[in-house]
This record gives structure tokens, C-alpha cells and sequence, in this order.
């Protein structure tokens, strides 16, 4: 968990607490840019993403006041 933890903060270092993206170009920033700060595959940065999101320190919601955005969290 330590990991996930140190992951989210760093995407929320470079991003900020909310992303007003749709789900998948958000989700292609945050593994793009896990890709180059670890220097892990994409595939690798995709998996991360994933653990992020069941571990609900990322999250994507559709709302009709904020539109389409992320949340970052930070433990």
C-alpha cells in the first residue's frame, strides 16, 4: 500500500486534487506520466492505474454540476 500511496501523491503533485477530463484520456495522463516518472511499461502504469482505482485514491465521477472529472487523492 505504501506504494499506492506514494503513487497518488505524485500524480497529485503534478495534477492536482481534480482533473476535468473524460475517463480514458485521464486515465491515458496518469499512465503516461507513471510511465515516465518510473520508467515502467505501459502496461506496468496501466496496472498501477488500476490498483489506484480499487484502492479508491483515484476516481472518476460523472456529475451534471462538475461534468466529467477525477479526483486525486492523497493518503
Amino acid at each position: 500500500m505504501e506504494t499506492l500511496s506514494r503513487t497518488a501523491k505524485f500524480l497529485a503533485e503534478r495534477f492536482g486534487a481534480q482533473l476535468n477530463l473524460d475517463y480514458v484520456p485521464g486515465k491515458t495522463l496518469f499512465r503516461d506520466a507513471l510511465c515516465e516518472e518510473l520508467g515502467i511499461s505501459e502496461a506496468e502504469a496501466e496496472r498501477l492505474c488500476d490498483e489506484l482505482e480499487k484502492a479508491r485514491l483515484i476516481r472518476f465521477d460523472r456529475s451534471e454540476e462538475l461534468g466529467d472529472v477525477w479526483t486525486l487523492l492523497t493518503p
